[in-house]
């Protein structure tokens, strides 16, 4: 839009564990030169993690949101947030993270942000969200109501091939070590890797 900033709707990519959910939403924030901050939903079981736990409690703490857009060294409004295996948060249904995304993942509400810590409001309208999961079915429908769905299919033999191509070409030129590796990779050596990239492979 010419503002120097990056907007899409949140976004929620379903599918199998394996064909690139993440790598995707990975690569995205890198093309737009944004912050990155990956949330594993399995291991949340409270709100206060996204959104902060209250002065009057022990151990309070500003949560994710507010130390991403108040991080010193990387000072951006305009962050990319993954919530890695939505499905997958649990905990207690009053403190629950759901909850708490409904009102961030509507620009309108998500202006008027506050911090359980630090109750000012903060203009989180800006926080690009992407979601990924496995089992889609497993989301209530006001949380899928927010996002704009999409299922990424298992890929065959020939795609898995391809996305091993560009992983090791990732890898090898990201690290100083990659010199000391062939530029590409022996044919039977992608047969091998595309066979455990195959769904219900173990």
């Amino acid at each position: 839009k010419g503002d120097k900033s990056f907007y899409i709707p949140p976004l929620l990519l379903g599918g199998g564990p394996g064909v690139g959910k993440t790598f995707f939403c990975n690569t995205v924030s890198k093309l737009v030169k944004t912050n990155f901050e990956l949330v594993n939903m399995e291991s949340i079981t409270s709100n206060f993690v996204l959104t902060g736990l209250s002065a009057q409690w022990g151990g309070a703490d500003t949560g994710r949101i507010f130390k991403s857009l108040f991080n010193e060294e990387n000072k951006n409004i305009n962050p990319i947030f993954l919530l890695d295996e939505l499905e997958k948060a649990g905990g207690d249904n009053r403190y629950g993270v759901m909850n708490s995304l409904l009102p961030l993942l509507e620009r309108y509400t998500a202006k008027k942000f506050k911090d359980e810590c630090i109750p000012l409001e903060i203009d989180a309208s800006y926080i690009v969200w992407f979601a990924t999961a496995n089992d889609l079915d497993k989301l209530s429908a006001p949380i899928k109501s927010r996002f704009d769905i999409f299922s990424v299919p298992n890929p065959n033999p020939a795609q898995r091939k391809s996305l091993i191509k560009g992983i090791y070409k990732t890898v090898r030129e990201n690290n100083s070590w990659g010199q000391y590796f062939d530029e590409n990779l022996p044919e039977d050596s992608l047969d091998v890797l595309a066979n455990l990239m195959a769904p219900g492979a173990a």
